[in-house]
């Protein structure tokens, strides 16, 4: 009967580590890929900044000049 109860608790320990492990490794999946896809959205922040804030490399024509 002790043989079987110590058969139980190893399994039992056994089953809760294989629970443990596949919930960090899921977590450890998700926050990777939350943490591309933050890089990413921060890398195309910047861009649309550096874009905003580059001025033209030519002066407007007559026909492009604003008419007040």
């Amino acid at each position: 009967m002790k043989g079987n109860i110590d058969q139980l608790i190893n399994n039992l320990n056994d089953l809760g580590r294989s629970w443990a492990t596949y919930g960090l490794t899921m977590g450890k999946a998700a926050l990777e890929t939350s943490a591309n896809t933050l890089k990413n959205t921060a890398q195309f922040l910047g861009d649309v900044s550096t874009k905003i804030n580059t001025k033209p490399t030519t002066e407007p024509t007559a026909d492009e000049t604003p008419q007040q």
